[in-house]
């Protein structure tokens, strides 16, 4: 008997991985072909429930060979870095808020709420590539708000 049987095998780098992070992700893109044919429900129970999910550039599983995820990995290092930064900014934006709250007796500040709201949209959009969901980058890649 060999000490080999039961170790986990890893991909030679001509091999090709595919990167479905999930089920719902292979789910997603057969509910898109199916619509696209004409067919299914116009939105799923999820979809319908969380919008910010939905991606029109996701196509679905992507195959990558062993040497293209190195410099996924290395970005996906480099967003954590960055959400590390966005959760301080985030918290000053709190403190600030909560001060302005206190001098404007509970009227807090618009435009500071909606620099929240689109930190937290930059955030959510960073975790789902990450979590290979997506493979739209976030902000600096792509223009924010997309």
């Amino acid at each position: 008997m060999s000490g080999h049987e039961g170790a986990p095998s890893f991909p030679r780098p001509h091999q090709s991985i595919t990167c479905a992070a999930s089920p719902g992700l292979a789910a997603r893109a057969g509910l898109r072909q199916a619509r696209a044919k004409g067919k299914g429900p116009d939105m799923t129970e999820r979809e319908r429930q969380h919008p910010h999910l939905h991606d029109e550039d996701d196509e679905g599983p992507v195959e990558l060979s062993f040497p293209q995820l190195v410099p996924r990995l290395l970005w996906i290092i480099v967003i954590t870095m960055l959400i590390s930064v966005a959760q301080s900014i985030l918290f000053a934006v709190a403190m600030l808020q909560m001060l302005i709250m206190v001098v404007n007796r509970g009227r807090p500040n618009d435009e500071l709420g909606d620099f929240g709201s689109m930190v937290g949209a930059w955030v959510a959009k960073a975790a789902r590539y990450q979590s290979a969901a997506s493979e739209q980058k976030p902000w600096p890649w792509t223009p924010m708000g997309s």
